[in-house]
């Protein structure tokens, strides 16, 4: 059952602020991408990526979703038993929550300092009722980040033996010439 525009619009207005967004054009999407069961429990608009945001904070996610000023939709979805690690803290003139997942990409968005800390609260509520990821996942998601992690040393240890061997034959050169 998908959900319909008067319950959505019944959550809606039991967030904190929720008038102040009634011009964000993405607002007419949430009920399209929302699943059943899923419920709204926050809702802001913040800057992520060089764009401001819709940043929908759900019983299962955070969505984000930007309107593209004539065509199409971008949304991120990030699933709350997949965060490994979330933080926010306040600031003057904006805010910022940080999250983690469990592939080891981290993601940032600034949003206004008035609702730092109300979203904040909603996700670390979210997240801890959540369910924790399980250890098989994290181990695999730890191994992932380790391989890349020693794929990126092999390849500057490459680089730095090239420009090791560079330098030796142009003191070659040099020593011969000179």
């Amino acid at each position: 059952m998908k959900l319909n525009k008067t319950h959505l619009l019944r959550q809606l207005q039991n967030i904190p602020d929720f008038t102040n967004l009634l011009t964000r054009r993405e607002l007419r999407y949430i009920p399209k991408i929302l699943g059943e069961n899923e419920q709204v429990h926050g809702l802001t608009y913040g800057f992520h990526e060089g764009n401001i945001w819709l940043v929908v904070v759900t019983s299962l996610r955070l969505v984000f979703l930007y309107k593209k000023m004539l065509f199409g939709l971008k949304q991120k979805d990030y699933s709350l038993k997949d965060i490994v690690s979330f933080s926010y803290r306040g600031g003057l003139p904006f805010g910022e929550i940080k999250f983690q997942n469990a592939d080891g990409s981290q993601k940032a968005v600034k949003i206004a300092h008035a609702k730092t800390h109300r979203i904040g609260d909603t996700i670390s509520r979210l997240l801890s009722g959540s369910q924790p990821l399980e250890r098989e996942t994290f181990e695999k998601a730890v191994t992932l980040k380790i391989k890349r992690i020693a794929n990126k040393l092999e390849s500057l240890k490459e680089s730095a033996m090239l420009i090791r061997r560079e330098i030796e034959r142009k003191k070659r050169k040099r020593l011969h010439l000179g």
